[in-house]
């Protein structure tokens, strides 16, 4: 389940790199259907992945229909261990979708460095490819965004 969701972030970021380049997009294209990133196509996908094996920070959400004052909801594919986690959305739910990324309790602090990629509507006419770079210092426990009408990261203030 964890080698799908990293093939989906891979060729997300190269379907993003590849601009207007017809050519790279087909080809991206014909590795979606090969590999089945697409199967069950989930009108949006979001994954925190990260690079170093000491670090294991969550992604959490907060669906649009939550009202502000609800917990944050981890997301429902923890691959820690395998540097990732992933949440994909089947059903379209009016309003912002929130995201979190919270350094773990059982990390040292240090400074965290992490990507927050959000695919709305993958692979159709409407995808739009966000990527926000994470960075999360050590005297800072989380960093909150808003996924945007226009599919865009948007920074939300500080802790609660």
């Amino acid at each position: 389940a964890f080698a799908r969701l990293w093939t989906a972030v891979r060729l997300a970021r190269l379907r993003a790199e590849a601009g207007d380049d017809a050519a790279v997009r087909a080809a991206v294209a014909r590795r979606e259907r090969a590999s089945g990133v697409l199967r069950d196509r989930p009108v949006l996908f979001a994954a925190l992945t990260w690079e170093h094996p000491d670090e294991r920070p969550q992604l959490h959400v907060r669906y649009p229909s939550a009202p502000e004052s609800a917990e944050w909801a981890r997301v429902p594919m923890n691959g820690g261990p395998y540097g990732i986690e992933a949440l994909r959305v089947r059903d379209h739910e009016p309003g912002a979708y929130r995201f979190e990324v919270r350094r773990s309790a059982s990390e040292a602090p240090r400074e965290l460095r992490a990507e927050l990629l959000v695919v709305s509507m993958p692979g159709t006419s409407d995808e739009h490819i966000a990527r926000q770079e994470i960075t999360l210092p050590p005297d800072l426990a989380n960093l909150r965004f808003r996924l945007t009408d226009s599919g865009a990261l948007e920074p939300l203030p500080g802790e609660e």
